[in-house]
């Protein structure tokens, strides 16, 4: 009897473990994963195009023809080096002939001047001494008061004369007139000359050339385009809905295509301070520090840029995948309680970058997080594994 009542007991008992079993295994199969306390960065990526900031239009300055073009598309020029040159025929005859007559000036007409006001001196002495001869007869009452006017009429005649002599001659001095004239005359026929000689304003590259040996070329003409590698910046157009944390200074890293196992550093120098309305893009400026010699980048070439936003040393960190939001597009997780029932917990999120995420409220450290499914709902009871 008592073998009997056993046997039915483990009848029973493998009953209720096999409904168990089956029960168990129909429930929802879940993975679990933890938080971790760790380093987190966020970071925004975004491509972009490298660009000189500073580019110069080299233009003509004077009419002439091209004698020769000394530089081409890609050459590196350093500051004051010469780029072209015209024809300095026609300015060298024009300089000559300006300082033919400043040097005429001041060797023939000059002594010429001082010689008339010399005698301009000498004769308005001579015309002060015949007034005060009359003076001196007209108050003894030898001689008539017409004839002291008529005396002293011819002295300020002379007077007149002396000063307009001695005019003459200040305009011939350092300080004159005229001289400054024939002088401004010479510098601008030099300018002339010196305009046939084209300088680089700066150190840098040729972008492009708009002239050959022979051309003619007018006052304005654009004759090659330089910029000055020391500008060079990648702009990249940012989605704005990512610019927010973007700000100056902060470091990028940056790899141009064309050489993708290098990567070049660089900062924030410049943010736009407006949104391009048609692309909804924000310009954002990096200026590359120094690259290594065998990179030789070029205006145009396109770079991918991950910016540096910000960093937590110590921070409770999820993995994105693990992330769902509600309806009013709050950030939740799936957790579970002590009867492995699921439950919403609302958390509150920090930095953020493509891979994970920085919790600042709602999560502990190494606190079990439920990888969401379509199919879970809250108090649904599931059965879980860990990764």
């Amino acid at each position: 009897m008592a073998k009997k009542r056993f046997a039915w007991a483990v009848l029973v008992l493998s009953l209720v473990v096999a409904v168990a079993l089956i029960w168990h295994y129909r429930l929802p199969r879940v993975e679990l994963i933890t938080t971790e306390l760790t380093a987190i960065e966020q970071r925004v990526v975004a491509s972009g195009e490298l660009r000189y900031q500073q580019v110069h239009q080299v233009a003509a300055e004077i009419t002439g023809t091209v004698t020769a073009r000394k530089v081409r598309e890609g050459d590196q020029v350093q500051a004051e080096q010469l780029l072209i040159t015209l024809d300095r025929q026609q300015a060298d005859n024009a300089l000559k002939q300006a300082q033919m007559l400043l040097t005429q000036a001041l060797k023939s007409r000059q002594p010429q001047l001082q010689a008339a006001l010399t005698e301009a001196i000498a004769q308005r002495q001579q015309a002060q001494r015949e007034l005060d001869r009359r003076l001196d007869l007209a108050k003894r009452g030898f001689l008539s008061q017409e004839a002291v006017e008529q005396a002293r009429l011819q002295l300020q005649r002379l007077q007149q004369q002396q000063q307009q002599a001695l005019l003459a001659n200040q305009d011939l001095s350092l300080q004159g007139a005229e001289l400054r004239r024939l002088q401004e005359q010479v510098a601008a026929a030099q300018l002339s000359v010196d305009k046939t000689q084209i300088m680089a304003p700066f150190s840098g590259v040729i972008l492009s050339k708009e002239v050959e040996q022979g051309d003619v070329v007018q006052p304005g003409q654009r004759l090659l385009t330089l910029a000055d590698t020391g500008s060079l910046e990648v702009i990249m157009a940012l989605d704005e809905q990512y610019s927010a944390p973007v700000s100056l200074g902060q470091r990028a890293s940056v790899i141009i295509d064309a050489w993708p196992e290098q990567e070049l550093t660089g900062q924030v120098s410049f943010i736009a301070p407006q949104v391009d309305a048609s692309r909804g893009t924000l310009d954002i400026h990096i200026q590359l520090a120094r690259w290594p010699a065998a990179i030789i980048p070029k205006h145009g070439m396109t770079a991918s840029v991950t910016l540096h936003v910000a960093q937590r040393q110590q921070a409770v960190v999820l993995d994105r995948a693990v992330l769902a939001w509600d309806q009013q597009q709050q950030p939740f997780v799936w957790v579970l309680d002590a009867a492995q029932r699921l439950h919403k917990q609302v958390i509150e999120l920090g930095l953020t970058n493509q891979q994970s995420v920085e919790v600042v409220k709602g999560l502990a450290p190494k606190q079990w997080v439920v990888i969401p499914q379509p199919s879970l709902r809250a108090g649904q009871r599931v059965r879980y594994d860990t990764q």
